[in-house]
């Protein structure tokens, strides 16, 4: 049986009352076989939002390695590094301020871009993506298309989780962020916000307001003979927001809403927890004597 002890969104230790018995452990192990099996994604996630309030439902999903089995729950990973016209969304919704504000606002990754170099987390201000089956993005869809707007043939590792289904990568991510932080934060793209959607003209007209006069100033130091004015440079993101749109379209349908946060406990603490099979992600649930 499981320690009845966990730890709140304040970090302090914090235990289960008694009558936290073994019956119900084993409701709460019955709850989250009941999400996993949820056929709905969107559904899935709203239950697990309300579950995970429950400090058992909470305890369980962190106690991979003492349900019975140590390698049940083991996700491995590994670092993969492509152009980001070899990545593909999972999400249907990119937001235009999200896209574009930061690169605006970070010109230094214009050159490397440009270039066809390679980006990783240190240019995302510490912030890898996480992807899955080599190509599926799975958290890190901004920064994917920050870059991408830029130069699509430009190159980002990434961290490939090793689930070759997207979306059982996307519930997995779900619950572990769950699991560790207590809760799901989930965020939305505004109304008449995204990339995917927005009339092109519309697009056009609110570039400038997101590019800075520095931002401007890199594509022209670094390729002068193809942008010698602001136009130059707006023309070359439209042409990566027409490429994205037709040659990257989403591989599943699911709202920004529902998408995992990684940022929220820290990409590296969450990966972390998966290669060492502490998200409970598999049958048992709980170990019964």
């Amino acid at each position: 049986m499981p320690s009845h002890w966990y730890t709140d969104n304040q970090g302090r230790k914090r235990r289960i009352p008694d009558r936290a018995n073994k019956t119900t452990f084993i409701q709460a192990s019955r709850e989250i076989d009941s999400l996993l099996r949820d056929k709905s994604y969107s559904s899935f996630v709203k239950r697990l939002g309300s579950a995970i309030k429950d400090p058992k439902v909470r305890l369980l999903l962190i106690k991979g390695r003492q349900d019975g089995l140590v390698k049940d729950d083991l996700i491995k990973n590994t670092d993969v590094t492509k152009k980001l016209k070899r990545f593909y969304p999972t999400q249907t919704e990119i937001d235009i301020e999200s896209s574009l504000k930061w690169i605006g606002e970070h010109p230094e990754n214009v050159p490397t871009l440009l270039k066809g170099g390679t980006v990783s987390e240190k240019n995302f201000a510490g912030n890898s993506i996480i992807t899955s089956k080599g190509k599926y993005i799975i958290d890190g869809h901004h920064r994917w298309s920050q870059v991408y707007l830029i130069n699509p043939d430009a190159k980002v590792k990434t961290i490939d989780l090793q689930i070759s289904d997207p979306e059982k990568a996307l519930r997995v991510s779900q619950m572990t962020v769950a699991g560790l932080s207590g809760e799901l934060v989930l965020q939305k793209v505004p109304e008449g916000k995204n990339l995917y959607k927005m009339p092109l003209r519309t697009i056009q007209k609110q570039l400038d307001s997101y590019l800075s006069p520095s931002f401007y100033q890199a594509f022209y130091d670094t390729q002068p003979n193809n942008f010698k004015t602001k136009q130059d440079v707006q023309k070359h993101i439209m042409a990566n927001i027409k490429s994205m749109r037709k040659n990257n379209r989403p591989s599943k349908r699911i709202k920004r809403e529902y998408m995992p946060q990684y940022d929220k406990i820290g990409v590296e603490h969450a990966v972390k927890s998966l290669s060492k099979g502490e998200i409970n992600i598999n049958k048992p649930y709980i170990k019964i004597k």
